[in-house]
Parts: structure tokens; sequence; C-alpha cells
């Protein structure tokens, strides 16, 4: 049901912007635009404008045609959304392929591979993260994007307890401050019960007020999640969704 209130409200706005940039637009306009597409294309899910999103990433991708840097990051993340293994290579070839020219390009395919839906997809992009293909400054942002996308968290998380001890304890202070930030998204029960542990036990004296920090938000953000999910269906029907 919030789908079809997202769908509801964004969807005239689309209609009335349309895809494509226009002689007259400003950068609000602009701007609307990429909110839009991706309030619709992400949160309503609408197939639509994720099938349209993926023929004009795959178009430019392959050279057949060039989308503006603002189209690009309203559809680079609705096309991963529900990419397949075909379009997580391309996306990692890009960034690959990107890294000693266009730094804003290889970013942007960079951070997308955190939003592929699919569990294998997205396994493979938290693997991908532990390894000398990404710079260790990248990495907490990384983990940020990934653990904010919903269907992957689970999967990203069990690598990263894997890889703790390995990795974070050298980290640089701001990585570690990007970690806490990936770690305090862990909202669910489960997760942020078994995130609180990681930190009581693996966090190094260096990282002990972050972590704590990083507990606290955990600890209220789930129990609040948890009053929403109970409050959401009555208050979705109050408003016709």
């Amino acid at each position: 049901r919030f789908e079809r209130l997202v769908e509801r409200v964004f969807r005239p706005r689309l209609d009335a912007l349309g895809w494509d940039l226009r002689a007259a637009d400003s950068s609000d306009d602009r701007e609307d635009r990429t909110t839009t597409l991706g309030m619709l294309g992400r949160v309503a899910r609408a197939t639509d404008v994720r099938a349209e999103a993926r023929r004009r990433i795959d178009a430019h991708l392959g050279g057949t045609a060039v989308l503006a840097p603002d189209a690009l990051a309203a559809l680079v993340p609705i096309a991963a959304s529900d990419g397949d293994a075909a379009l997580w290579e391309r996306y990692d070839a890009r960034r690959r392929a990107q890294e000693a020219t266009d730094a804003q390009d290889e970013a942007r395919f960079r951070y997308a591979l955190c939003d592929f839906g699919d569990a294998a997809l997205a396994e493979r992009t938290a693997r991908l993260i532990f390894t000398d293909g990404i710079r260790a400054q990248d990495r907490g942002l990384m983990l940020q994007r990934l653990f904010g996308t919903p269907e992957a968290r689970h999967v990203g998380w069990p690598v990263l307890k894997d890889r703790w001890n390995a990795f974070v304890p050298g980290m640089e202070a701001g990585i570690k401050q990007n970690l806490m930030g990936a770690l305090a998204q862990l909202t669910s029960v489960e997760l942020s019960r078994e995130a609180i542990a990681l930190l009581r036990e693996r966090a190094t004296p260096d990282m002990r007020e972050m972590a704590a920090q990083t507990i606290e938000r955990l600890r209220l953000a789930s129990a609040t999640a948890e009053q929403v999910r109970g409050e959401l269906a009555d208050a979705l029907d109050a408003i016709g969704a």
C-alpha cells in the first residue's frame, strides 16, 4: 500500500516533467525529475519506470545514446534495483574503465553496485568491497550504501562480520565513522541485536565512543521500526493508500 501511495503522489509529477530534459527546465525542474524518477523506480517499484530506466542505461553503456549526468544520477540506481548479473558486470566494468579518467562516473557506477536487490549480486558487491579492487577510503561509504538497500542487508552483514578482524581494526578514523553509519541502518530486531553484540565484543579502543553512539542509535531505531511496523497499516488505511 505504501508503494501505491508513492505512485499516486509522484506519477503526476513525472507526467508533467517527462523523462527528457527540456529547454525551459529550471534547475529545480531537473532536480525534481531526478527525485521523481527515484521515488517511482526505487520506492514505488513502478515496473514501467524500471523497464525504461534499464532500456536507457543499456543504450548509454552500449554507446547508442548519451545520457546527461542528472539523468544518469536517477537512472543508474533504478536500473540496478532489479538488475541481473549481466548488468552488474557492465557496471563493474564501467567503474573500472573510468577509474583513471572520470572520477564522478567511476563513483556513480561503483556506488550503484550497492543498489542491486538480487541477493547473490548484493553478496557479490559485499565481497568486492573487501578486495584490492576497492580503495580503503571507499569501503565505509559503500557499506553505507549497501546497508541502505533493504534487500542487501541480510547478505551484506555476514560478509562484514567475517572480514571484521582482518579489515576494521586498521581502518582510519574517518572510515570507521562511515562504517558506524552503515551499521546504524541494521534496524531490524535480529540484525540490530547482532550488530550491538559485535560492537560490544570487537570495538577497538579508538572506536568505543563511536560504538557506544551507534549502539544507542540501533537500540532506538530498532524499537521505533517495530512500533511503526505495527502502526503503518492503519495509517495507510487512514489516508486511503
